[in-house]
């Protein structure tokens, strides 16, 4: 009898601190993260933000004044919109959203921010209530579909992130 309850009181020792909330619960992993979207979806923050992607196109342009040349480059055009988003740390002053940081190709290979000889939309600052149309352009080494995972904190400084699945054909 003795050693069962201990045996039990071993077992309710090693459990109990899972049912608990763990030791950092305010740490920076995604918070309502909308699952996986498409071109025309809206990814969109409550009272911060607005982000979607309306167009992909592909160029062949190439930058005659870079060393890489890319296998495939993309004209991406977006929109996002400023609900209420505003910088803790008051250094940006409006939203920004480069969409470039995280792309995958369709072999797993990291894309990168490829800028072409013409002009695009850069990105802005946009201040709270205004919209921007924006166009990126994205290199990747394997033509054909690819990702973008877009990730900003907040204006409470929670991680935020969003999956575009971006189909070329």
């Amino acid at each position: 009898m003795k050693k069962l309850v201990i045996s039990l009181l071993i077992l309710v020792s090693i459990l109990a601190p899972s049912a608990c909330g763990s030791a950092s619960d305010t740490d920076d992993s995604p918070n309502d993260a909308p699952g996986e979207l498409n071109i025309g979806d809206t990814w969109t923050v409550d009272g911060e933000w607005s982000l979607t992607i309306t167009s992909v196109e592909e160029t062949d342009e190439r930058n005659k004044r870079i060393d890489y040349t890319p296998e495939a480059v993309y004209i991406v055009t977006y929109t996002y919109t400023n609900f209420g988003y505003s910088d803790p740390d008051g250094i940006m002053k409006g939203l920004y959203f480069n969409i470039t940081n995280e792309v995958i190709d369709s072999a797993g290979n990291a894309g990168i921010n490829y800028p072409v000889e013409d002009g695009y939309n850069p990105q802005v600052l946009v201040d709270k209530g205004d919209s921007y149309i924006a166009q990126a352009c994205i290199g990747v080494n394997t033509p054909g579909d690819f990702k973008i995972i877009v990730t900003m904190k907040d204006s409470s400084e929670n991680l935020q992130t969003a999956t575009f699945n971006i189909k070329t054909n």
